[in-house]
């Protein structure tokens, strides 16, 4: 399946409801990697509609380089338009714009971050190797994806909604996504690739679907959310969103 970079946003957009709360939290989780490294530069693929370096300037300063590589034309002019200090944007897929990273990044990336990225693309090995030939000895890669495992996909199995934790869900088909990892596929993708796993983790206990989720948050607060939040944090097996560090393999 072939991607259209422009139907994608719009429909990404459009199912935005629950998925901006959601964004949060993953972004939550990326900033605590931030301030843990504290970078001078990052490589991000695919920047969405908010900006993960927006946020990390509202509690640090500037770093030397912070390149995006986009290939939606909408989300590449929110970017710009944001006139963050040191970003460089630049339109296209990861596997073709090498050479443009090359020159925009003012050294080797301290952090590379995928955020929910690789389950869309066509080759995850494609991507995966295109990242590999943009990191340093020392660059850390950030990889996060939805879990075919999550509490709420195993619901669906015991309802007889769907077949098996990696069946393809209607959300998936519509935003264009080729898979649903959990943690070994995951892991044995990146290790195919010459990754070598550092950490691994999860964040945020999701019940229900995205749309049902959507209707009851304003009822159970942001108290109980936060608190499922945390429990993916303790339980990642069990969390909506799963996450793995890793380096080049020596």
């Amino acid at each position: 399946m072939e991607r259209d970079i422009d139907r994608y946003a719009e429909d990404y957009l459009g199912q935005y409801g629950f998925e901006q709360v959601l964004v949060g939290y993953r972004r939550r989780v990326i900033l605590d990697l931030l301030a843990e490294l504290r970078p001078s530069v990052v490589l991000e693929i695919g920047c969405g509609a908010e900006l993960q370096y927006r946020q990390y300037l509202e509690t640090a300063s500037p770093i030397d380089g912070w390149v995006v590589v986009e290939p939606s034309r909408a989300f590449c002019s929110l970017a710009r338009e944001a006139l963050l200090p040191g970003m460089t944007v630049i339109e296209g897929f990861m596997e073709e714009s090498l050479t443009a990273i090359d020159e925009a990044l003012p050294g080797p990336p301290d952090l590379v971050i995928c955020s929910g990225v690789l389950q869309e693309v066509p080759s995850s090995q494609a991507l995966l190797r295109a990242i590999r030939a943009a990191m340093g000895d020392r660059s850390l890669l950030h990889v996060n994806v939805a879990n075919a495992a999550s509490l709420h996909r195993r619901l669906a199995v015991a309802m007889g909604l769907i077949p098996a934790l990696d069946t393809m869900s209607d959300r998936n088909r519509l935003l264009q996504q080729h898979r649903v990892y959990d943690f070994e596929s995951l892991v044995s993708d990146l290790a195919q690739a010459g990754f070598v796993v550092q950490q691994t983790g999860g964040y945020m206990v999701k019940p229900f679907t995205h749309l049902q989720m959507e209707a009851i948050a304003p009822v159970i607060g942001d108290a109980v959310l936060d608190g499922l939040f945390e429990l993916g944090r303790r339980e990642p097996a069990l969390a909506c969103e799963i996450f793995v560090n890793a380096r080049v393999a020596a």
